[in-house]
């Protein structure tokens, strides 16, 4: 004689397959948290990106102008000695910002400092045939959030130290 067992129906098992609502509800709230905290660092990233081609601009435009100033000679920057203020130039530097032209206009003025009497360096040990010149270049940025009265908001200064045998 065979015994017929019956067997019991099968419980659910305890290992389930894939992720639950709670899980899938907690990793889009961290996901939406760490996306918002990064879009302010993107907006800086992208305001500070802005702001450094205008100072290599007006870094560059600054140290052109120096480089010119001391190419006319020892001679002509010795007109420049004493004369306040010297001219002032305003310099257009064209630009492609997002597929779209934006101007900037720059200011430039530049300074020539002798050193006659002591006045930047101790004549013990350097002569009166050294010229310190400085370049100022300033323009009204959009990428920061200063205003001045004036007009300008944004300023680069260039300065070299020049000496008199060192020009032709």
């Amino acid at each position: 004689m065979t015994l017929k067992t019956r067997s019991l129906p099968r419980l659910a098992t305890l290992t389930t397959s894939g992720h639950n609502l709670l899980e899938a509800i907690i990793a889009t709230g961290l996901f939406i948290m760490v996306t918002v905290a990064l879009s302010g660092i993107w907006v800086m990233y992208g305001r500070s990106l802005a702001k450094s081609g205008e100072v290599i601009a007006a870094n560059s435009l600054a140290r052109s102008v120096s480089e010119g100033l001391v190419a006319n000679g020892w001679e002509f920057l010795l007109t420049l000695d004493g004369v306040s203020p010297l001219p002032e130039k305003d310099v257009v530097v064209e630009r492609i910002v997002r597929g779209r032209r934006a101007d900037i206009k720059y200011n430039v003025v530049y300074e020539a400092l002798f050193n006659k009497s002591s006045t930047l360096l101790d004549n013990r040990f350097f002569s009166e045939d050294i010229c310190q010149l400085t370049v100022t270049v300033r323009w009204n940025s959009n990428a920061s959030g200063k205003d001045d009265s004036d007009g300008y908001n944004a300023e680069e200064t260039y300065s070299m130290m020049v000496y008199k045998k060192g020009i032709k």
